[in-house]
């Protein structure tokens, strides 16, 4: 229960009051718990069911006192030493996550400095940094006449002013929320896609620039299938700016596709038109039958082509149709019959 409420976002004075509120005892079998003894079990390899041996020694054993083995001997980790509580997956999770709230890191020379950025549930906590200094962004709630307001601003002009950086901007949620929804289609974007695929976000005095992380084909177009089905659904719970978004990409390609596909037809302009806007219209109609399991553009491609063929088809129909009259006419021309 600890792990699983660490790992959705519960700090531990939280989980402390919760597993107070469950009325369930400490180790120690007292009512309250310590930070220190979640961290602890937190900690502890043993819930995974592994064993690390030697964590202390006895230097001296005629004193017989114990000291905290941080290199000076050699330690043995035993795997699946016994039945784990948890798994093993679920305990690596853990320390990942105890790794990114903890604000100390080590340097080189094996000092510890404490870091600008704050832990926060927010996944964009870290991601923010500011062009002139190179601090981390913080965010902010402050009182406004309207209320309670979110921004974001440069750590090192919160602690010092303008004493190291002058020209940084507060940023607003609102604006971030601008620039993350034409990024993935959707705000709050999906936290695991976010950290994986945002390198950083800038923010300089003009505007804010996602840096994306390098990432391979598959990656690639996995990421651009979620951000597309995100922006539909996002349609389709009432968001008429993620349509907006989608065809921004997609529209170009259509074009360049449609009038491709009509190079040795004999289609005219207009109906290379009728063609794209009928496209379009259609697949806003067809909208929610979008999985996601392809490129949004393919299944766009797919619906000019059908439209594409179903004009070819009525053009050739009236052809023929003028043909078949034409024939008839040139068979009773000059007939007087035909005149009358």
């Amino acid at each position: 229960m600890i792990f699983m409420l660490y790992l959705n976002g519960f700090s531990l004075n939280r989980i402390a009051k919760e597993l107070k509120t469950l009325a369930i005892p400490s180790p120690n079998g007292k009512e309250t718990w310590s930070s220190q003894t979640l961290n602890r079990i937190l900690s502890n390899e043993k819930y995974a069911g592994n064993v690390l041996l030697q964590k202390s020694y006895i230097k001296d054993y005629i004193s017989g006192k114990q000291i905290k083995n941080t290199g000076q001997r050699e330690q043995y980790y035993i795997t699946n030493h016994h039945t784990a509580i948890i798994s093993q997956v679920e305990f690596d999770k853990v320390q990942q996550e105890k790794k990114q709230r903890s604000n100390i890191s080590c340097t080189e020379q094996g000092k510890q400095v404490h870091s600008r950025t704050r832990y926060s549930s927010d996944p964009i906590s870290g991601l923010l940094v500011c062009s002139e200094c190179g601090s981390s962004y913080r965010r902010i709630t402050r009182n406004t006449f309207e209320g309670k307001e979110i921004v974001w601003r440069c750590a090192s002009r919160v602690e010092h002013g303008k004493k190291y950086c002058k020209n940084s901007p507060t940023v607003s949620q609102q604006q971030l929320e601008n620039v993350l929804f034409k990024a993935f289609g959707v705000f709050p974007p999906d936290h695991e896609l976010l950290r994986k695929v945002v390198q950083q976000i800038t923010v300089t005095p003009d505007d804010l620039r996602v840096g994306l992380a390098e990432m391979d084909d598959i990656t690639r177009s996995i990421f651009l299938r979620r951000q597309e089905y995100q922006l539909c659904q996002a349609y389709l719970s009432g968001d008429t700016k993620a349509l907006e978004y989608l065809f921004e990409w997609n529209y170009p390609l259509l074009i360049r596709y449609v009038f491709h596909i009509s190079h040795r037809s004999f289609l005219k302009e207009e109906d290379k038109e009728d063609v794209i806007q009928n496209t379009a219209l259609k697949s806003i109609q067809c909208i929610a039958s979008y999985n996601g399991n392809y490129r949004f553009w393919a299944w766009l491609k797919m619906i000019a082509y059908h439209e594409f063929c179903r004009i070819i088809k009525n053009i050739r129909r009236y052809s023929c149709e003028i043909s078949m009259e034409y024939f008839e006419w040139k068979r009773y021309e000059g007939r007087d019959d035909f005149a009358q």
